[in-house]
């Protein structure tokens, strides 16, 4: 096929997207500039078949041949007439495609010298259209969600038959997924978008379609400006100055396009973590977003490598985020997807900090646990005193006046407040020595739900096991040692033999005084 038959044939596919499109393409301003390039593309037309009829009829030799192909180009020149119209209607999309065809078969059938002129005017000026064309429906890209509502297949088609219109910037030097990923109109185009563009490299090669194209973010009087990309922005954005109702909309918004570019393979595990996706989405404003990751990883947070430091994750949040909102939006996501590890409030550092001790450093006591009782109320039955003897023995009497409640809850497995104290071993258990005095019968009596083993035993095992205690607890309960242990039942029987038996010697003394 030649040049001029694949240039005329492209457009002739294009002019049929766009009338097939034309009612959900709803952008006035975008179908007004096509129909202004139709327009100035017929007229440009029509002066070259003017031109090539009277340069023929001047060599006209009065043969059969000549007089065919005059008649032929006559007919072209009556065929483009003008068009008036204001606006683009369907007829004249039919029309200028049927003119398309006719030029494309009798084209062909020119002689070599007359068809190699006109031909290369014909694929300047269909050349020229095609470009204009793309640069018209990129410019209606960057409206996408305000003056273009269509349907997501609607764009998937437009830009398959323009994909160049994918590299179209705007006047900020943004391209469509960039300027579509600012607000919660648009943002739902961002994963078409990128599922296109990454068939024609927009971007560049890997970037997935402009996903991973570094951008300028940020104000330059402030703190200067900061190079993030689409996946980095579209974790973390909001509009700041918007209501509370306006941020949650934009925050579900933005995460059911991480969910699309996720469903597409635009976004990969991985992505949480190497491209920081898990903590630049830890924001009361993005809380959404922070759950899908950590729903989708969970266990990114214990994986989770500063990109500023060596700090873990709840520590860099506590040093970087600078907002108490934020620090407890972090800690009731937390708290609900990691119960067991208490919402890594006492993930501890490199030097053996713990983000609670961090939280105490920078926001003080009562607004960390100020904080912290708002997340776990008693109606949650949270055993945060099992994780902090443990963990943070030293803030034990802290949580102890915040959270008196909590001494008598059992965790997950089942154990008591003391269970877990003698389990941890000998250096908990002297720091909690004044728990252990405190032991009941009943719970010398209790066996571990995990170990199944008695307190005398725990308290015994291990490197760092007490002998001492050990034999405290003994002495106290010898009957653990062979299973001669009294149930509630011969308890009561015991205590009331006993009584009996001092009744019946009370009444013998009274007789013998008698």
């Amino acid at each position: 096929m030649s040049s001029l038959a694949q240039q005329i044939l492209e457009l002739k596919s294009q002019l049929q997207c766009i009338q097939e499109y034309k009612e959900q393409w709803n952008d006035d301003e975008c179908l007004q500039g096509i129909k202004m390039i139709i327009l100035n593309f017929k007229e440009e037309l029509r002066e070259v078949f003017e031109k090539s009829y009277n340069h023929i009829s001047r060599k006209f030799d009065k043969s059969r041949k000549s007089a065919q192909r005059l008649s032929e180009i006559r007919q072209w020149y009556l065929d483009f007439d003008d068009y008036n119209s204001h606006e683009l209607t369907i007829e004249t999309l039919l029309e200028t495609q049927t003119q398309l065809e006719s030029i494309l078969g009798l084209a062909i059938r020119l002689e070599y010298n007359d068809k190699e002129c006109m031909a290369r005017k014909i694929i300047g000026i269909v050349q020229d259209t095609k470009r204009k064309l793309v640069k018209v429906i990129g410019e209606s890209l960057h409206r996408l969600g305000h003056k273009l509502n269509c349907s997501i297949n609607t764009v998937e088609r437009m830009i398959n038959m323009f994909p160049l219109a994918l590299f179209e910037s705007n006047n900020w030097g943004l391209l469509p997924i960039e300027a579509s990923s600012v607000d919660c109109e648009s943002v739902k185009y961002v994963p078409v978008l990128a599922k296109v563009g990454r068939r024609h490299n927009v971007g560049g090669e890997g970037k997935r379609g402009g996903l991973l194209v570094r951008v300028k973010y940020g104000q330059e009087e402030d703190d200067g400006y900061n190079e993030v990309n689409l996946l980095h922005f579209l974790s973390f954005h909001t509009e700041c100055y918007s209501d509370d109702e306006t941020k949650h909309e934009m925050d579900i918004e933005f995460m059911n396009a991480l969910k699309a570019l996720k469903k597409e393979g635009l976004l990969v595990k991985e992505d949480i973590l190497d491209q920081d996706l898990l903590y630049l989405s830890a924001w009361k404003e993005s809380k959404a977003r922070f759950k899908f990751f950590l729903h989708w990883f969970p266990d990114a947070i214990n994986k989770y490598v500063c990109s500023v430091g060596i700090s873990p994750f709840m520590h860099s949040c506590l040093v970087h985020k600078r907002s108490m909102i934020s620090i407890k939006a972090i800690l009731e996501t937390t708290f609900e997807y990691y119960p067991d590890q208490a919402g890594f409030l006492f993930q501890k550092d490199y030097k053996g900090q713990t983000a609670f001790e961090k939280g105490l450093e920078i926001y003080g006591e009562e607004c960390m646990l100020n904080a912290i009782h708002d997340i776990i109320s008693p109606n949650m039955d949270f055993p945060i005193l099992h994780h902090a003897v443990v963990a943070a023995p030293k803030f034990t009497s802290i949580f102890a006046n915040w959270f008196p409640w909590a001494y008598h809850v059992r965790d997950y497995n089942g154990r008591s407040l003391i269970q877990v104290i003698l389990t941890a071993g000998g250096k908990c258990v002297n720091e909690n020595s004044i728990i252990c005095a405190s032991m009941n019968d009943e719970q010398i009596l209790e066996k571990d739900p995990v170990t199944t083993l008695y307190p005398f035993a725990t308290i015994a095992s291990g490197k760092d096991g007490d002998l001492q205690k050990s034999f405290y607890l003994l002495r106290r309960q010898p009957g653990v040692v062979n299973g001669m242990i009294p149930t509630k039942r011969r308890n009561e029987k015991s205590r009331n033999k006993k009584r009996k038996r001092l009744a019946k010697e009370d009444r013998v003394g009274y007789k013998n005084i008698t």
